[in-house]
């Protein structure tokens, strides 16, 4: 799911397990403490598999991220791999899960992989390269990933935020996210001028469970009314208004982006939290639950000063009841339909005389 950049080509998602295996694999060196094969060496031991285990070297404090021990060899090896699967695949996206590793030669990877862009689309750049790190991505070397996170405001850049229903891994017994959820944060998302890509755990046989299925079908109906007010549209003056605005509270994240990881601290919104798209001249405020009686949007008060056009038609997208509406110091106050279109967020598609 995304904000409207539709590619031609399937997105190829570069796992950190490339470049983090040199001490991720670190245990090959080791033995079992117990059982009938205590200390038998594992296989990593044997000089005839250092190709596939690494030769023996001291393993990082941390095996999740860049330790600063990995050989020059590594590096160049990582480096020619990336290089070949960029060549061999043109991918649309490439997924580092992390920062740009290892200095020269991430950088390098990264300048290699958008002149192959240029080279394939006429001299046009139309790939992204995704990263985890804000200081790198503000240059404009890469587009930065929020990994289960949402930006606390609009960024002057497109973003990513990557989740998924469960875990990133398929598991039999596990609480999914409700439909709700992944709609509020799609919108919550595109509103701050990002993509939201989910993830859909597949077990052994490659086909989602029943339960993935019907969140899945749920996420579609809602996309087949509403999908107007997400693809190819940008954010608005403000990203939203309401009590679900908070910000992400400082300390902790990841590479140094605090944003990372706070999907947990999230509530459901409600009809009283409003997100803003627009596209072509229009604006779409989405309400991100049914009210009972009106929907108010403050933000279009004349008084705001953020909309010196006067409002001249609203629309409920996926509905042709005419709505009632008045504009106001108070804001924009639209009475609520007889029926509502879809469960959950619903769109005003709102236009200016």
């Amino acid at each position: 799911m995304a904000s409207g950049r539709r590619r031609r080509r399937s997105p190829l998602r570069r796992q950190r397990a490339l470049w983090a295996s040199y001490n991720w694999w670190s245990t090959n060196k080791g033995a079992d403490k117990q059982g009938q094969y205590a200390g038998v060496p594992y296989d990593g031991n044997d000089p005839a598999n250092y190709d596939l285990y690494f030769p023996p070297h001291m393993p990082g404090p941390e095996p999740w991220a860049e330790q600063g021990n990995e050989s020059d060899a590594w590096k160049r090896e990582w480096f020619l791999r990336a290089q070949d699967l960029i060549d061999q695949h043109q991918p649309d996206l490439y997924y580092e899960d992390g920062p740009i590793p290892f200095g020269r030669w991430g950088r390098s990877l990264v300048a290699h992989y958008y002149n192959q862009s240029l080279r394939w689309h006429n001299d046009k750049l139309d790939v992204v390269y995704t990263a985890k790190r804000r200081s790198e991505c503000v240059t404009g070397a890469c587009t930065l990933d929020l990994e289960r996170g949402v930006a606390d405001d609009i960024e002057p850049y497109p973003f990513q935020t990557d989740t998924c229903l469960g875990d990133w891994h398929y598991k039999r017994v596990i609480t999914y996210k409700r439909p709700k959820t992944v709609i509020d944060l799609l919108v919550d998302v595109v509103s701050r001028n990002g993509n939201l890509l989910l993830n859909v755990p597949l077990p052994a046989s490659g086909m989602p469970d029943d339960e993935e299925l019907k969140i899945v079908d749920a996420i579609t109906a809602w996309m087949k009314v509403n999908s107007e007010a997400i693809y190819a549209t940008r954010p608005w003056k403000v990203f939203g208004e309401g009590p679900g605005i908070a910000k992400t509270p400082p300390g902790g994240g990841l590479n140094g982006t605090p944003e990372h990881f706070n999907e947990n601290q999230r509530h459901d919104l409600t009809g009283a939290d409003i997100r803003f798209t627009t596209k072509e001249g229009v604006l779409y405020a989405f309400a991100m639950g049914h009210n009972s009686r009106e929907t108010r949007i403050a933000s279009l008060a004349p008084g705001r000063g953020l909309e010196a056009r006067k409002v001249a038609r609203v629309e409920l997208l996926g509905s042709s009841e005419p709505l009632r509406w008045t504009q106001n110091a108070d804001g924009l106050l639209i009475a609520s339909p007889q029926r509502w279109p879809n469960e959950h967020a619903v769109a005003f598609k709102i236009q200016s005389a």
